[in-house]
């Protein structure tokens, strides 16, 4: 009975820190919690450097904006509605942030970030599906690249994007992007990563951190791929919650009852492993 009960707790245990994970992607998901975040980062970068957030832009596969999200654009499409922006005419601004979100096939979703350099009128895409969501790639980076063409934001050839996400090492006998897709030859399929929401966030503040450059994404590539959830949720979520009283407090009233031991825990055993 004692072991039984003991299984009990430790399966209930493990229930509870997947929910928390859970909820800690549609935490971190809140446009609130994302501005306060990127605006954290944003204050703290030298003066030279001009950058500005610009949210999440939600549009379909037809390039329709999404006016759930954004009230009072029903039928505009992505360029009428980056056009209004005065973020990327404004000649301070060196680079504007954002992140973009493609609904498709109902309510699927996937989100990418996005980097416009305006001194060089070039567009950066970082998809942390790459090789899992095709709509990524396929249907919403030619979306995005057509309404910045057609706003005049962009030079008019064929290296005016970087497409940033697919590693170049080798894992298991081929190239991933940073999402794990929950395959591993020693062991039965685990659940593929869901965090694309989270990885465009974590992206961009990196990008921050280091001053404006990605050379940090290396670093995540080298990072095995089945460890990279849990390397995101000890490097970001975590120490965000821990050291931001403003995003512990709105997190704890979020899901009350979540305890961050737990997921302390639980990140220390699953990296180890």
């Amino acid at each position: 009975m004692q072991q039984i009960l003991k299984e009990m707790f430790k399966n209930n245990k493990k229930y509870q820190v997947t929910d928390m994970i859970q909820n800690l992607i549609y935490f971190f998901n809140q446009p609130e919690v994302r501005d306060y975040i990127l605006s954290l980062h944003i204050n703290i970068l030298p003066a030279g450097k001009k950058v500005k957030w610009d949210g999440t832009y939600f549009f379909n596969e037809k390039a329709n904006i999404d006016s759930y999200h954004h009230p009072g654009t029903s039928n505009m499409s992505l360029t009428d509605f980056l056009r209004k922006k005065k973020v990327y005419t404004d000649e301070g601004i060196g680079f504007v942030l954002s992140t973009c979100c493609i609904t498709y096939e109902g309510n699927r979703v996937h989100f990418l970030s996005l980097i416009y350099d305006k001194k060089k009128k070039l567009l950066i895409f970082f998809d942390p599906g790459i090789h899992l969501y095709e709509k990524g790639q396929d249907v919403a980076v030619p979306i995005v690249r057509d309404a910045f063409l057609k706003n005049g934001w962009l030079k008019n050839s064929a290296n005016n994007i970087e497409r940033v996400g697919l590693c170049s090492n080798v894992f298991h006998g081929k190239k991933w992007g940073i999402q794990y897709d929950g395959s591993d030859p020693k062991k039965t399929k685990l659940p593929a990563d869901s965090f694309c929401q989270s990885w465009t966030l974590y992206y961009l503040v990196e990008f921050l951190r280091n001053k404006c450059s990605d050379k940090f994404f290396c670093h995540w590539c080298s990072i095995p791929p089945k460890k990279r959830e849990t390397f995101m949720l000890m490097n970001f979520f975590l120490p965000l919650l821990q050291t931001h009283n403003f995003l512990f407090k709105e997190w704890q009233s979020f899901y009350p009852h979540g305890d961050l031991s737990d997921l302390n825990q639980y990140v220390i055993e699953t990296f180890s492993q």
